[in-house]
Protein backbone atom coordinates (compact mmCIF):
# COMPACT_ATOMS: atom_id res chain seq x y z
CA UNK A 1 0.00 0.00 0.00
CA UNK A 2 2.83 2.40 0.83
CA UNK A 3 4.48 1.85 -2.58
CA UNK A 4 1.20 2.69 -4.34
CA UNK A 5 0.91 5.79 -2.17
CA UNK A 6 4.50 6.85 -2.98
CA UNK A 7 3.87 6.28 -6.67
CA UNK A 8 0.84 8.58 -6.52
CA UNK A 9 2.88 11.21 -4.67
CA UNK A 10 5.50 11.30 -7.44
CA UNK A 11 3.11 10.83 -10.38
CA UNK A 12 3.26 14.47 -11.56
CA UNK A 13 6.58 16.06 -10.66
CA UNK A 14 5.48 19.71 -10.78
CA UNK A 15 2.32 19.23 -8.69
CA UNK A 16 2.05 19.48 -4.95
CA UNK A 17 1.20 16.43 -2.88
CA UNK A 18 -2.30 17.84 -2.35
CA UNK A 19 -2.94 17.85 -6.10
CA UNK A 20 -1.35 14.45 -6.66
CA UNK A 21 -3.39 12.83 -3.88
CA UNK A 22 -6.70 14.59 -4.62
CA UNK A 23 -7.93 11.65 -6.71
CA UNK A 24 -7.21 9.12 -3.92
CA UNK A 25 -8.57 10.91 -0.84
CA UNK A 26 -11.60 13.05 -0.08
CA UNK A 27 -10.94 16.78 0.15
CA UNK A 28 -11.94 16.83 3.83
CA UNK A 29 -9.24 14.30 4.70
CA UNK A 30 -6.54 16.41 3.02
CA UNK A 31 -7.53 19.70 4.67
CA UNK A 32 -5.18 20.97 7.33
CA UNK A 33 -2.26 18.65 6.46
CA UNK A 34 0.70 21.02 6.15
CA UNK A 35 2.98 18.57 4.31
CA UNK A 36 0.59 18.49 1.37
CA UNK A 37 1.69 21.95 0.26
CA UNK A 38 5.10 20.50 -0.70
CA UNK A 39 6.19 18.45 -3.67
CA UNK A 40 7.00 14.79 -2.99
CA UNK A 41 10.71 15.29 -3.70
CA UNK A 42 10.90 17.79 -0.82
CA UNK A 43 10.03 15.15 1.80
CA UNK A 44 12.24 12.41 3.19
CA UNK A 45 11.13 8.79 3.06
CA UNK A 46 10.36 8.98 6.79
CA UNK A 47 8.15 12.04 6.21
CA UNK A 48 6.33 10.30 3.34
CA UNK A 49 5.76 7.29 5.58
CA UNK A 50 4.42 9.53 8.35
CA UNK A 51 2.08 11.19 5.84
CA UNK A 52 0.94 7.77 4.58
CA UNK A 53 0.18 6.62 8.10
CA UNK A 54 -1.72 9.81 8.92
CA UNK A 55 -3.92 9.44 5.83
CA UNK A 56 -4.30 5.66 6.23
CA UNK A 57 -4.65 5.01 9.97
CA UNK A 58 -6.03 1.50 9.45
CA UNK A 59 -3.15 0.36 7.24
CA UNK A 60 -0.89 -2.44 8.37
CA UNK A 61 2.09 -0.91 10.19
CA UNK A 62 5.43 -1.36 8.53
CA UNK A 63 7.91 -3.23 10.66
CA UNK A 64 11.64 -3.49 10.76
CA UNK A 65 13.10 -6.25 8.54
CA UNK A 66 13.90 -9.53 10.22
CA UNK A 67 17.52 -10.41 10.83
Amino acid sequence: DFLDFASACFRHKRKTLRNNLAERYPKEKLEGVAALSHRAEQLSVAELLELFRSLNPLSIPLTEPRR
